[in-house]
């Protein structure tokens, strides 16, 4: 199992095509967004804005106690809307991370097998399905997970370096990333690796099971726009709850991945049968 997690990993690191997007995206999330929201929000004013009365609404009439309470912390209203953003509005987008990541390699570690013609080989190895099925499995889980963690870490060490001067002290994270980190974070990305394990035991390349990413990735954008409204925001108890759901979810799908994955079944789809 270790040889094949392995194998996994390595054959992620050698293929451009695969870890640069890997690379890229979190930058772009964890680097260049902190970056331009900490230093805009330092030097202009929420009057400035063109937008400042529906921005100025938003963060002042919030129907969210909690919020309300955790926004009077701050006597100015940038203050309110870079940590509005930084601590709840992102936090969606964040998701998009571990998903990229799990599906890539997951989608590379089934999907890519018949891609490279090495499933055939794979499959006669004396190992069992279930060790192949959790090996396969974990060669995503863990690098989305570091890959997260890695990201939240730089992601709060920019904010809290450069949003200094606005703040004057730190501001990141808020309580709600403690669950989101540790229910929601792994939850969507045993979901994203479970539908990319089932897709992939039915198409015939990487690429058409990394596009199913697509489908997990839309409900995040709803996730951000039903925070923008107003409609909620993810607070810890909502993150909790969330975290909990994903979990379930992953049971089920994980369970019926793994029930689906039959050597017979793999190695005639294998032989396009």
């Amino acid at each position: 199992m270790t040889a094949i997690i392995k194998k996994d990993i390595s054959s992620v690191t050698s293929n451009a095509q695969m870890w640069l997007p890997m690379i890229v995206v979190p930058l772009i999330f964890m680097i260049v967004i902190p970056l331009a929201v900490t230093l805009v929000g330092g030097n202009i004013k929420i009057e400035d804005l063109s937008n400042a009365k529906m921005v100025e609404k938003f963060l002042l009439q919030s129907p969210f106690p909690e919020l309300q309470e955790e926004l009077a912390a701050f006597p100015e209203l940038m203050q309110k809307a870079v940590y509005m953003f930084a601590n709840y509005l992102f936090a969606p987008m964040f998701l998009i991370v571990p998903v990229m990541v799990a599906t890539i390699i997951s989608g590379g570690g089934f999907a890519g097998e018949k891609e490279k013609k090495t499933l055939e080989s794979l499959l006669y190895t004396p190992v069992t399905e279930k060790e192949l099925f959790f090996s396969k499995t974990a060669a995503a889980f863990l690098p989305a997970l570091v890959v997260s963690a890695a990201g939240f870490i730089i992601y709060g060490v920019i904010l809290n370096v450069f949003g200094y001067p606005l703040f004057g002290r730190l501001f990141f994270p808020s309580l709600s990333w403690l669950p989101f980190m540790l229910l929601m974070v792994p939850g969507i990305s045993l979901l994203a690796i479970g539908v990319t394990v089932i897709v992939s035991a039915k198409v015939k390349g990487f690429q058409e099971a990394q596009q199913i990413s697509v489908l997990i990735i839309l409900p995040l954008f709803l996730l951000i726009v039903t925070q923008a409204v107003g409609v909620f925001f993810l607070s810890a108890a909502v993150c909790a709850v969330l975290g909990v759901l994903l979990l379930i979810a992953d049971y089920f799908i994980i369970s019926r991945a793994a029930k689906g994955f039959d050597r017979e079944k793999l190695l005639r789809n294998y032989a396009g049968k």
